[in-house]
């Protein structure tokens, strides 16, 4: 809304301020953050009123129900907290004839929607355990496929520093429709590793996002733990789309320049103070849980920013935390289905630290040290072209 004041009134020297990327940047996070630390208070209190909690007995280990016992007083869906802080700002501060802000913060709110609807059924119906697993991937899969097609129509041409573009022909498949380097994907480590895959990054694409939605779904299990790591990996993000969106940066970097990707810059300021405000409550003993309400749309978000800034490959590395723990739970099951044999104690992975004595805090703590390094690595390949 301010930037579209600007563009109302470009020659006024006092609105010119609202034109800045690193302005509304910081202005967004600020107000995402207030508006998460005051709707939160109300929140708390209506989730309280209406006995949406943790509830530690439908856990899969009776060893983790016990050991969460103490929790099941806790307010869970408190992801609706950063959804309010987030869109919010995204309002006030984003530049609201950017199409990809508009198809992220749809995006968001549509997984935010699926999660708290999965919670709702988790915690009002008796013994139920929410949605099936294959409603639950079947509309995720559907919001993975409508991001896709709004975000495919809308692009403007993507440019790129790299001297030639390696393209598999495909064109059979989407006869020309798409023709603006929207399905490219750009490996690390080499300007020429930018690949044309045409229509088969249709999969690619909704995997990434679906891929970590889940993800950062499975790290929520100790007090602040995603929503720290989270923080890590969109400031990440916040860098690289801030210089892949700046033409002369992008082309000094080796990087694709993505038009109008210096909007995101925004929205991932936007989503730390959101973050930052839930951490206010979140935080050890936490007050509420994000829930599958906060994870989805939280996970949805770095997907989609890492889809649209070109930098799919790096969420790998950046998102490492979230990489790890969904690991973890892959080589559990696959492990166990074969051999009857577990390879940790209780999978995600924090909980295999939660079984070996680690107190959760300590935990927690190192993981966040760990994803800061994941995070220090990732922009570190930014240069290493």
């Amino acid at each position: 809304m301010f930037y579209f004041l600007y563009e109302l009134w470009p020659n006024d020297g006092y609105l010119n301020i609202f034109r800045y990327l690193t302005f509304r940047a910081a202005m967004g996070a600020i107000t995402a953050f207030l508006f998460s630390v005051i709707a939160g208070k109300y929140i708390i209190g209506f989730l309280k009123s209406k006995n949406i909690k943790e509830q530690a007995e439908k856990k899969d280990s009776a060893k983790l129900a016990e050991m969460h016992a103490s929790k099941s007083s806790t307010p869970t869906m408190g992801g609706v907290i950063i959804l309010i802080g987030f869109a919010l700002s995204a309002l006030l501060w984003g530049n609201l004839s950017n199409s990809m802000l508009w198809i992220i913060l749809f995006g968001t709110i549509a997984l935010g929607a699926l999660g708290a609807v999965d919670d709702w059924m988790k915690l009002t119906i008796l013994k139920s355990p929410g949605m099936s697993a294959k409603m639950k991937m079947l509309i995720l899969l559907m919001v993975g496929l409508c991001v896709f097609l709004a975000y495919a129509y809308t692009q403007p041409n993507t440019s790129t520093a790299a001297s030639k573009i390696i393209t598999f022909d495909f064109s059979f498949l989407y006869s020309g429709l798409i023709n603006n380097h929207t399905t490219v994907v750009q490996f690390p480590f080499n300007k020429e590793w930018i690949i044309d895959i045409g229509w088969f990054y249709l999969p690619f694409f909704i995997m990434t996002l679906v891929g970590a939605s889940n993800a950062v779904n499975l790290t929520d299990g100790l007090d602040g733990l995603a929503t720290g790591c989270m923080i890590f990996v969109t400031l990440t993000y916040l860098i690289i789309v801030y210089l892949c969106g700046h033409k002369e940066f992008a082309q000094y970097l080796n990087i694709m320049h993505i038009v109008n990707a210096g909007e995101l810059t925004v929205l991932c300021a936007i989503i730390m103070g959101s973050c930052l405000g839930f951490l206010w409550y979140n935080s050890f003993p936490a007050q509420v849980f994000m829930g599958d309400t906060g994870s989805l749309a939280l996970g949805g978000f770095i997907g989609m920013v890492a889809l649209f800034s070109k930098h799919e490959i790096i969420l790998i590395l950046a998102g490492g935390i979230f990489v790890v723990e969904a690991l973890s739970v892959i080589i559990q099951v696959s492990v166990f289905k074969r051999t009857q044999k577990r390879v940790f104690k209780c999978a995600p992975l924090h909980h295999h630290f939660q079984f070996l004595g680690m107190p959760e805090t300590k935990i927690v703590a190192r993981f966040w040290i760990v994803g800061i390094v994941f995070a220090l690595l990732a922009l570190a390949t930014i240069k290493i072209r």
